[in-house]
């Protein structure tokens, strides 16, 4: 009876923990999302951890590389935005846009002038920060698709493009191989510039002259010495998945470049390797237009044509390329008159293009 009455009590008491267990499970289940996380600290000298206030399982992958180090980082997977975005960047069917900024009087106003008027919702942007600045605090931080990398001003504009698309972030996908269509682009030139009467969003324009013949795009082509090694010049390229793995490898700017003369190496080279890959380019300035067929191309007008009076005998305006070069002395006072009207008109690209 004795050893009846204790197995009746384990019984009980077994129902009792099984109880109990499933109870706090449910509960567990319940609030997984609110448990709460202690501050931590890392690095050499210390530096506060970001404080999680969801589920460090669902979101330290995406919170936890936002963490900044102690110095510039040169991989993308720990060069971080400025702030913790409310959901991920990555949104495979819209372009993503790459812009590389280093510290100067114009890139300053340049870049300003594109956040003010070039930013999007229709687009993913990733701003690349060379070097010491501060101007990141001009960036909108509170877009979940504007990003901001901070690395060491080395490579160059164009090696910091090749460095970032094709960098692995925590294990996951290069951005090369996440987007389909991409704008990789620099701060020393000011845009866009569009007539006020269009309703084109800029990306769309320059990636809408993307096809099956055609893998890259940009403002303008220097034709050097009247040859027929013309180059889409570098200072805005668009381009697509197909394009964007032929420029990143070796044989275009697939390197860290050490000298400004590697880099315009690069840039030169990259249009006679997707031509010769069985592709064409094209630019946005109406002369490359005035050949059917591309026949532009092979045309041996002379020279660069962003320069004082190096276009045809005059200067190349704004609206022809969106984007103009403001290091080169091209008629200074038109561009900085059309600044002034531009800021003055409220001109947003977020009103043109796609969703608002």
């Amino acid at each position: 009876m004795a050893a009846y009455n204790c197995m009746s009590l384990l019984s009980r008491l077994l129902g009792f923990v099984v109880i109990v267990g499933i109870c706090l499970l449910a509960f567990l289940t319940m609030n997984y999302d609110n448990l709460p996380v202690h501050v931590v600290t890392h690095g050499d000298p210390q530096i506060e951890a970001p404080r999680i206030e969801g589920n460090p399982a669902k979101i330290s992958s995406i919170a936890l590389k936002y963490l900044r180090p102690t110095s510039p980082p040169d991989r993308f997977d720990i060069a971080l935005p400025s702030v913790l975005p409310p959901k991920p960047l990555v949104r495979p069917d819209v372009p993503l846009v790459t812009y590389v900024y280093v510290e100067s009087d114009y890139a300053r106003i340049n870049l300003k002038f594109f956040i003010d008027h070039g930013l999007h919702a229709a687009a993913d942007f990733v701003f690349i920060l060379n070097g010491e600045t501060d101007v990141g605090s001009l960036i909108p931080q509170d877009q979940a698709n504007i990003k901001i990398i901070r690395r060491q001003n080395t490579c160059y504009d164009l090696g910091s493009h090749w460095e970032v698309l094709n960098a692995r972030n925590r294990g996951g996908k290069a951005l090369r191989d996440t987007y389909k269509r991409f704008i990789l682009m620099n701060a020393s030139v000011r845009g866009p510039f569009i007539p006020h009467w269009s309703r084109e969003c800029w990306t769309s324009a320059y990636l809408g002259k993307m096809n099956v013949k055609v893998k890259l795009v940009g403002s303008a082509i220097n034709c050097r010495e009247g040859t027929s090694n013309q180059y889409v010049m570098s200072m805005i390229w668009a381009t697509d998945s197909i394009g964007l793995n032929l420029i990143l490898t070796p044989a275009g700017i697939g390197q860290c470049f050490s000298t400004l003369e590697e880099t315009i190496l690069g840039e030169i080279r990259t249009t006679p390797l997707l031509k010769s890959s069985g592709y064409h380019v094209d630019a946005m300035m109406t002369i490359f237009q005035s050949k059917p067929d591309y026949g532009f191309e092979n045309y041996t007008v002379e020279g660069d044509m962003l320069a004082e009076k190096g276009y045809a005998g005059f200067n190349v305006h704004p609206f022809e390329l969106m984007f103009i070069k403001t290091n080169r002395g091209i008629n200074p006072l038109m561009i900085e008159t059309m600044r002034k009207w531009v800021d003055q008109s409220g001109y947003r690209s977020y009103d043109v293009c796609g969703e608002k």
